[in-house]
């Protein structure tokens, strides 16, 4: 009835404009940012409060976090990216994990680079899937993507803000486990040298 389709209309203009605002995030995401307007950056915190911030949302779907996050841990960047680079790949685990899950955060050092690894169980992914996931509107299962909210944008731009940010992202997958990784470049502000402390 009218009422249906009304509703219908409605909701494809949300998805609409909801994929138009990932597409000029994007967009900037591509763009080059210069050195001036990056400063050292509290990457220990930044990752704590993320996963505070998507903690209720993870417990809600049934998924418990996990975390392993060395402290004092700092990055040469623009905050607001790398607060955008962790939402969006916090948003992609917390999405795609199976039932039993965890999802696992971990931060460290690695010789020069700072270190992020978002893990969680995934179902329907294969190897053969990995090298096309930071692909732009690549989706291994469309069907659940729509039903998820997905575009097959959010690793794309997780890719770009991470390059912005002159750092690397790879992804591998061990068993069911995917494993997204993210190398940053440890501040040249700040020393790198002291230990690792996990929580």
């Amino acid at each position: 009835d009218s009422q249906n389709w009304i509703q219908s209309a409605q909701c494809q203009v949300q998805r609409m404009d909801s994929l138009i605002g990932r597409l000029v995030e994007l967009a900037r995401a591509d763009e080059t940012v210069s050195d001036e307007a990056a400063s050292p950056v509290d990457l220990s915190g930044l990752v704590s409060s993320a996963v505070s911030d998507f903690t209720p949302l993870a417990q809600a779907s049934g998924k418990a976090l996990e975390t392993g996050i060395a402290s004092g841990i700092y990055i040469w960047a623009q905050a607001g990216s790398v607060s955008r680079l962790l939402s969006i790949l916090l948003d992609n685990s917390v999405k795609y994990c199976c039932q039993e899950g965890p999802i696992t955060v971990r931060l460290c050092r690695r010789g020069r680079w700072a270190q992020i690894q978002i893990s969680n169980p995934c179902s329907g992914l294969t190897k053969s899937n990995l090298p096309r996931l930071f692909e732009r509107f690549y989706r291994v299962d469309p069907s659940r993507d729509r039903a998820s909210g997905g575009y097959g944008i959010g690793l794309s731009t997780a890719r770009a803000i991470t390059e912005q940010l002159n750092g690397k992202i790879s992804v591998r997958l061990e068993g069911s486990i995917v494993t997204f990784t993210v190398l940053l470049p440890l501040s040249r502000k700040k020393s790198a040298t002291q230990p690792d402390v996990l929580s």
